[in-house]
């Protein structure tokens, strides 16, 4: 009897090691998607403003504002942004730019769109081979296809607008944390976050800026 416990007392132990993990695991989970939550719905709201006068548009960012938030916060929490994700945004992204197009009656939008969705994955993609995937990964590239092809219905000065604003808080608060040695030039800093919010603030300069 006795040897049977001793031997059921590891299994035991690491049994028990799981429940604790997972349990401190439940309550973060749980606040990054409540956080995901609320800032998927102020951005949302904030959208629906901005392009009350393009509701084909408008209904179009909105559908793909959840997304692009969560992968920013899985991108914070685990330096990573899962194809499970990026690859139905991408589709979403395109198939949303043809509707849109279609009842705007603007297939001209429709062909920047598209190529300007391709013409960004291709820029990140380059960088990704120069640094040897240092500065950034094959995620962000999937992410840039998706924020250049809802930009580029718009004009090519919102994909460029967005790109120098995302690179430009990027470099800024990678200094500051040099600085404040609070990170060196090796430490892994995730790219998503810049890129939506460079993206979400193009969208939304029209509605400080009249």
């Amino acid at each position: 009897m006795s040897t049977s416990r001793n031997k059921q007392a590891p299994n035991d132990h690491a049994n028990s090691n799981t429940q604790l993990t997972a349990r401190s695991w439940q309550p973060r989970a749980n606040r990054r998607n409540l956080g995901v939550l609320l800032a998927s719905a102020s951005i949302m709201a904030l959208l629906a403003i901005t392009w009350n006068g393009r509701p084909a548009f408008a209904v179009a960012l909105i559908a793909t504002t959840a997304p692009i938030v969560a992968l920013c916060a899985i991108d914070i929490a685990e330096y990573r942004l899962p194809n499970a994700i990026t690859y139905p945004l991408g589709l979403a992204s395109a198939i949303a730019v043809v509707l849109v197009g279609i009842l705007e009656a603007d297939s001209d939008a429709i062909g920047r769109a598209l190529l300007a969705g391709l013409t960004l994955t291709a820029l990140y993609f380059t960088q990704v081979i120069i640094s040897w995937g240092k500065g950034m990964g094959l995620g962000d590239v999937k992410l840039a296809f998706s924020l250049g092809t809802l930009l580029g219905y718009l004009s090519w000065g919102h994909v460029i607008v967005a790109t120098i604003a995302c690179y430009l808080v990027a470099a800024t608060c990678g200094i500051i944390l040099i600085l404040t040695k609070r990170a060196t030039r090796k430490t892994h800093i995730p790219f998503g976050p810049f890129m939506a919010g460079g993206y979400f603030a193009t969208l939304l300069i029209p509605l400080f800026v009249r």
